[in-house]
């Protein structure tokens, strides 16, 4: 009577799921959601396995989801599109865990310009914290911008044009991948929209899972209608 409750799933071409139930909710809540990270990795190789991305389109499906362009989205007016042909499997993954979360996107080319460039792999590792009410989720150092296969400290060294794209691709990928990415206040659509702005007041990750918790925002006083509340006249 008081609480709508759904459960989604995406089995996806791997196929992979959770091995167990989502962590519990704790406390009340106006709006609370349990996301497992196979939702995400089975939807983006469903959906990007392969594709040749148009940075625009990464825009605007981004902005489908989040409701509206996220700030550290917009565009850059200075930098040239780049193109991005992801790979067959595994285009995009995170993982969730010890609260944080890891983003990995896998691209065979890449072009700008008329420039073509071969395949590297970008990974962004972020820490959650609380800010006050608003929690925030902050970058762990730099970017890490490697060609396929390639294992850090074991070694081997980029080539020269291999830094050289990797140079270029970290500063293209800190639009993206911002330093700092704080969740904006959202409005539901639809019916939904009565229940005004919700606010994101908690957000965590362990095992798999992401947890996101909002409350509503404090709604504006509304005018009082005197000809509703004083005797008509006589």
């Amino acid at each position: 009577e008081s609480a709508v409750h759904m459960t989604g799933l995406h089995g996806g071409l791997p196929g992979l799921g959770t091995v167990g139930p989502p962590p519990p909710l704790q406390g009340n809540h106006a709006m609370a959601a349990r996301i497992h990270e196979s939702l995400v990795n089975n939807f983006a190789e469903a959906a990007y396995s392969g594709m040749i991305v148009v940075e625009e389109r990464l825009r605007a499906d981004l902005t489908d989801l989040f409701g509206s362009t996220p700030t550290w989205m917009e565009p850059s007016e200075d930098s040239l599109p780049w193109t991005i042909t992801l790979a067959q499997r595994n285009p995009v993954t995170v993982i969730f865990a010890d609260g944080g979360f890891s983003v990995t996107i896998r691209g065979r080319q890449y072009v700008r310009g008329d420039n073509s460039y071969p395949g590297m792999n970008v990974t962004a590792d972020y820490k959650i914290e609380a800010s006050g009410d608003q929690p925030k989720a902050i970058r762990q150092g730099g970017l890490k911008v490697y060609p396929p296969g390639f294992k850090p400290g074991s070694g081997e060294k980029l080539d020269p044009g291999q830094q050289v794209l990797r140079t270029l691709l970290e500063k293209r990928f800190e639009n993206i991948f911002a330093a700092e990415m704080i969740p904006e206040p959202m409005v539901l659509s639809g019916t939904w929209e009565k229940a005004g702005q919700l606010e994101l007041t908690g957000w965590g990750t362990s095992n798999g899972w992401m947890t996101m918790t909002w409350k509503r925002a404090p709604q504006p006083e509304q005018p009082v209608d005197a000809s509703q509340t004083e005797p008509a006249a006589e």
